[in-house]
């Protein structure tokens, strides 16, 4: 049965759409199959258009988008032993709020320590900073966990200090800084990490 995922007090902080309330505290978590490839392509691309145009040039978004969230590609990566994608939202309607992708037994390159790595974890925006973001967490270390992965790691824009704060509230230690070659130019790229006990 998949993980339920409700609001914590956060979820008082923005009024949501009349009758969408009762329908997000009682959101699954579900592991993504290829069947999911096509929302997740929709979903994926929203997410990212609403988080991070500002680092794009909009010709040039456009075109990455086309090509990381394609929905072949997506099958092909929901088919793979090696990752495992969540989706938090309904299994078979039309509601979905978010999405992770973990990959397993991949080194971080500032200590080379192998572990998981959380590569994506967004929402929409209309629905971050309502406690979510803490329950796909916890999904996703218990993932980790099942796949014998002792260690999580991850890396977050510098522009985004609200993620990183997140993450440090979340047991996670900052490893190091480098360079992220964003498409408007260079940008700091903090990698944190924790033990997964």
């Amino acid at each position: 049965m998949p993980l339920r995922c409700g609001l914590d007090e956060a979820g008082a902080k923005a009024p949501l759409p009349p009758g969408e309330g009762h329908k997000i505290a009682r959101m699954p978590i579900h592991q993504a199959t290829p069947a999911d490839a096509a929302r997740l392509s929709q979903l994926a691309c929203d997410t990212y258009r609403e988080h991070f145009a500002s680092i794009w040039h909009p010709s040039r978004l456009a075109a990455y988008l086309r090509c990381e969230f394609a929905p072949q590609t997506l099958e092909r990566a929901l088919a793979a032993t090696d990752q495992a994608w969540f989706l938090l939202g309904e299994a078979n309607g039309d509601l979905l709020l978010g999405y992770a992708k973990l990959n397993f037994q991949r080194a971080e390159p500032l200590t080379g320590r192998t572990g998981a790595h959380l590569q994506k974890i967004y929402f929409r925006a209309s629905v971050t900073g309502r406690g979510l973001g803490a329950c796909m967490l916890a999904h996703v270390a218990d993932a980790a966990r099942a796949h014998d992965q002792t260690w999580l790691w991850l890396q977050v824009l510098g522009c985004n200090e609200r993620a990183r704060r997140f993450y440090l509230q979340h047991g996670f230690v900052p490893l190091g800084t480098s360079l992220f070659r964003a498409d408007i130019g260079p940008i700091a790229m903090h990698t944190l990490g924790r033990d997964l006990e």
